[in-house]
């Protein structure tokens, strides 16, 4: 353990009993039943009805026979596609207080070659596995390269969107809709600002979640750019009303470093506090020497416009390699984050979920409890917490080998209290999707990676994430993703 992580509390316990990787896959630990078919298998809880009493019992006369009613539509625990044409990534969702999903994601297609972006809605109450049952509405034209997509919705349940558009330099392009959000003519959108030297190499690795919205429902961002000494650092965009109009957005530059080599970030995570307080987590490079290299809580409580009053909380090391992180905040504003380290000097590529409950800019008073998963799963985690404030956790299995779900009930810094089992079995993906395969590859398989997750009004989980067809194995056919499709999925929470 390095000099900067001595005064966290690290609580870890076995957990035989939870989830084992097998045949690559994440495998809940309840009683067998009837397992999914393929190679990924989830034994799920089952109940076994037997008769009262023993010995011979009395034949019943049964009741006179009843016509069947016809049952309503009923919502089956499952997933789907989209479209499957053109390529698809970069999927996002959100479910509204009635019930609704809303879903995003953009193409995955050439440079040089139109990538949309697509908003999907599928209303409460509809049978959400039919794709009839969504309407999709698609932004972009000419050679516009949309590759990532965040959605939030205001407390009326109102779509904002921040799409990331890559021909040339970076462009952010503000979505808003207010009503019949199913109909094209419904939304406004604006290109807020573009990039002068975008470094950012991780659109296709990670998951975003920079954009959210304040309890009054007003967009902000935190993006970076680095641009000589003209425009270099972190900055902090905001609008307070009118936000389909350009004069109307404010930038800030929240580094800690000189003008002439702001604070660089890898995938910060924005939410606020219920007084509208940015809270982030990221990871942070600064050239100020006050801030060694790390994982940071990073916040704001009042005049955010000037830099000065945004701070920095050393939480953790990254650890080298893939690693990745998410913030959601409780009832009383106390951060929960649930992050995956690279490799460390001891340890590492290990999900942790990390609290604090008082005076959090203080790293002394944070707690790190491991979730006992396993190495390498855990991946590009996100965190959401249920209305009872319990949090819940989409991840990547290893090596991008499908989704995971995590939830924990009681007693959360306790690994033992956490509990696991495959978003949905990569079977279900194949039977709704089978891509061409080259006749030289004799290996061809589903994967799952960059989950995001929403929960609903009652807490079942709603996941978005991006399908990866993997073919190859053979000197001839070289292992590579042949197809992207974003995938959906959603279930009643266990």
């Amino acid at each position: 353990m390095s000099e900067h992580r001595t005064h966290h509390v690290i609580r870890r316990a076995g957990w035989a009993a939870l989830a084992l990787l097998l045949a690559g896959g994440l495998t809940a630990w309840a009683a067998p039943a009837q397992p999914e078919v393929g190679p990924y298998t989830i034994y799920i809880p089952y109940t076994q009805q037997g008769a009262n009493g023993t010995g011979t019992q009395p034949t019943p006369t049964p009741p006179p026979t009843q016509p069947t009613p016809t049952p309503p539509p009923t919502q089956q625990d499952s997933g789907l596609f989209l479209r499957t044409d053109p390529k698809t990534a970069s999927a996002d969702v959100a479910v509204d207080a009635a019930g609704g999903r809303h879903a995003v994601y953009t193409g995955y297609v050439g440079y040089g070659t139109l990538s949309p972006a697509y908003y999907a809605y599928c209303a409460a109450g509809a049978v959400c596995t039919d794709p009839a049952n969504w309407a999709t509405v698609s932004f972009g034209s000419g050679t516009d390269y949309f590759v990532k997509a965040e959605i939030r919705l205001t407390a009326a349940g109102h779509p904002r969107l921040l799409l990331y558009n890559e021909y040339g330099n970076r462009t952010y392009m503000y979505a808003a809709c207010d009503a019949n959000c199913t109909s094209p003519t419904s939304w406004k959108t604006l290109n807020v600002l573009q990039v002068q030297n975008n470094i950012d190499m991780d659109s296709f690795d990670y998951s975003y979640h920079t954009f959210a919205l304040d309890p009054q429902g007003r967009p902000r961002f935190i993006y970076e750019d680095h641009y000589g000494s003209i425009h270099n650092g972190l900055y902090y965009v905001s609008c307070d009303a009118g936000c389909t109009d350009a004069a109307n957005w404010s930038e800030t530059n929240i580094s800690a470093g000189p003008d002439y080599d702001g604070d660089r970030v890898q995938t910060p995570d924005l939410e606020f506090t219920s007084a509208g307080q940015p809270r982030m987590i990221t990871q942070l490079y600064s050239r100020d020497e006050n801030y060694p290299s790390g994982v940071y809580y990073i916040t704001c409580d009042q005049n955010c416009e000037q830099a000065a009053n945004w701070q920095r909380t050393r939480l953790l090391d990254r650890g080298n390699g893939k690693a990745s992180w998410t913030l959601a905040l409780d009832a009383n504003d106390n951060p929960r984050v649930a992050i995956y380290q690279g490799e460390l000097d001891a340890g590492g590529k290990q999900l942790s979920y990390v609290t604090c409950d008082a005076d959090c800019t203080d790293a002394a008073h944070w707690t790190q409890t491991v979730i006992d998963i396993g190495a390498e799963v855990g991946q590009s985690p996100d965190i959401a917490l249920d209305p009872q404030g319990r949090p819940r956790i989409a991840i990547g299995i290893k090596e991008d080998q499908g989704i995971g779900y995590l939830w924990c009930n009681s007693q959360c810094d306790v690994s033992a209290n956490w509990q696991a089992q495959n978003a949905e079995p990569l079977d279900a993906l194949a039977a709704d999707f089978a891509p061409p395969v080259p006749f030289t590859c004799d290996v061809s398989t589903w994967l799952g990676a960059r989950p995001q997750l929403a929960l609903g009004p009652n807490g079942d989980p709603f996941i978005g994430y991006d399908g990866e067809f993997l073919v190859g194995n053979n000197f001839s056919c070289q292992s590579t993703i042949s197809h992207r499709s974003a995938r959906f999925t959603f279930f009643a929470q266990p």
